[in-house]
């Protein structure tokens, strides 16, 4: 599915680069047509000896414009990937009969939890989310946001509910209508919502997996007027969803869609000026000629590999554990946290951290923090050699005996170019709670990565990995203790195999 090579760069490269006609030749935009996913290729500034001034400014206003909009648009991938599913539209509830596979391609999924995911639009009506109770088999645990990944409310065992389950009522910032009783009210800003919601359970088991089900069906969404039309309930698992931004000029036709979509925030109307110098205006048509559709390919690809520096080895993100040799990092920016997801300061609006995190990450929480968070994850892209992780090579991970975890951890790994599962692999990662793991004699665990399963490794203990892929590493807490927090208990790094 990644198949976009170092050849195609090069073409459409030397065709921007020249100074005759943009308009391309039918064999590049067939690759182009065919390319499925970002190109996994190092990408250099482009050199603007021969574009104009403006051509200039369109290119570098465009790489902004990806790094801009990455809140949304991780949002916005993920809803055109499953509306484009049978039966599929606003307030329908998508779950997953079993745990998801790496065909529901999103951002950094667990391989534990069977997800569910739902959106609205509250342009035309308010709209009922109807969280049914849990716990026992199956706690949940997921959080309500707007478009741009601000969250509304958490919901859950460790939500508003606390379990108890509730209704959330959503209302735009324009409804003028009344307000019944007997709801969580939630003022939403932009025209479509968001919700990923975590069915917690202890094992992968089909009486859990039953009992995870039969939860997500019970959550319910609906126009506040219209109470009878509740939305449908979709099945996702084994369905093959592109949820995933495309890092190429697909990505500003997807980014016009947005801004017809959206409601225009006071705190973005500068960055609306700039899209406008792209083509992209609210309430025209987004035409691009080949010449500006070529500057846009580069521009997306080139923003996607700041990205990924940016949050992989900027120091964006800090070190879990004083040690800093130690290679497990935060998942998130200490402005993630700080802002309530927001990334809106006194001073500032902070795009890059907001931009690092939502390349990886697709669901932010109302009461996430660093020290007492209902799930906590750790990431790691490098060995304990400061090496970044490849597929083709075999590391070692132990995990201490005595987890200062509630519920269970796991390990999962994740292509480094577009933070989905790697494709094609037959799991991705171990939980503490998958029968038939080993344990050490000292209590610990120990994992392997590796492309083949190695002699005398314990089959339930690896993790297989796609040779020559570059990928990360988050591990996983599930009611992590104040013990875990004050870091009186630490997992080393990923090691590479003696």
């Amino acid at each position: 599915m990644k198949t976009f090579t170092k050849s195609i760069i090069a073409a459409l490269t030397a065709s921007l680069l020249s100074a005759s006609s943009f308009a391309g030749t039918q064999a590049e935009e067939v690759l182009i047509a065919e390319k499925l996913r970002a190109p996994t290729v190092q990408v250099q500034a482009a050199k603007f000896e021969n574009l104009s001034i403006l051509e200039k400014a369109q290119y570098r206003r465009a790489t902004e414009a990806v790094v801009w909009s990455m809140n949304m648009m991780n949002i916005e991938a993920m809803r055109s990937g499953l509306f484009a599913l049978d039966n599929a539209n606003y307030n329908t509830v998508f779950f997953n009969s079993q745990i998801q596979d790496w065909k529901l391609q999103t951002t950094t999924t667990n391989n534990t939890t069977p997800y569910v995911m739902a959106f609205w639009n509250v342009e035309e009506s308010p709209v009922v989310v109807e969280v049914p109770k849990s716990g026992g088999t199956v706690n949940l645990f997921g959080t309500l946001m707007d478009m741009q990944h601000k969250p509304l409310e958490d919901v859950g065992a460790k939500g508003y509910d606390r379990g108890h389950g509730a209704k959330y009522l959503i209302i735009s910032e324009s409804y003028q209508g009344a307000i019944p009783r007997g709801y969580r009210v939630l003022v939403q800003k932009s025209n479509v919502g968001y919700a990923l919601i975590r069915p917690i359970i202890r094992g992968e088991t089909p009486e859990n997996l039953a009992a995870a089900a039969e939860v997500a069906q019970n959550i319910k969404i609906y126009p506040l007027d219209k109470p009878e039309q509740v939305g449908s309930h979709v099945d996702m698992f084994n369905k093959h969803v592109d949820g995933i931004p495309h890092f190429d000029a697909r990505f500003f036709s997807e980014l016009n869609d947005v801004v017809q979509r959206e409601v225009i925030q006071p705190e973005d109307k500068s960055m609306y000026g700039l899209l406008n110098e792209i083509g992209i205006k609210k309430g025209a048509e987004f035409k691009p000629t080949a010449r500006q559709q070529q500057i846009f390919e580069l521009a997306a690809n080139e923003a996607h590999e700041y990205l990924k520096e940016l949050y992989f080895n900027s120091g964006i993100t800090a070190s879990f554990y004083p040690d800093p040799s130690n290679q497990w990092q935060f998942i998130a920016t200490a402005e993630t946290v700080e802002s309530d997801f927001t990334y809106d300061f006194n001073t500032h609006i902070d795009i890059d951290s907001r931009a690092a995190t939502f390349y990886a990450l697709y669901s932010s929480a109302k009461n996430w923090n660093f020290h007492d968070a209902a799930t906590f994850y750790l990431g790691s892209n490098r060995d304990a050699d400061n090496d970044q992780l490849n597929g083709s090579q075999t590391y070692t991970l132990t995990v201490p005996k005595d987890a200062p975890i509630k519920h269970f951890w796991s390990a999962i790994t994740y292509d480094m170019n577009d933070a989905t599962w790697m494709d094609g692999l037959p799991k991705v990662g171990v939980a503490s709670t998958d029968s038939g793991i080993v344990v050490n004699k000292d209590g610990s665990v120990t994992l392997t990565f590796s492309p083949n399963l190695p002699a005398g490794v314990n089959e339930a203990n690896w993790v297989p990995t796609a040779e020559g892929v570059d990928y990360f590493v988050y591990f996983r807490t599930y009611g992590p203790t104040p013990e875990f927090f004050a870091k009186m208990w630490v997992i080393d790094s990923i090691q590479k195999a003696k």
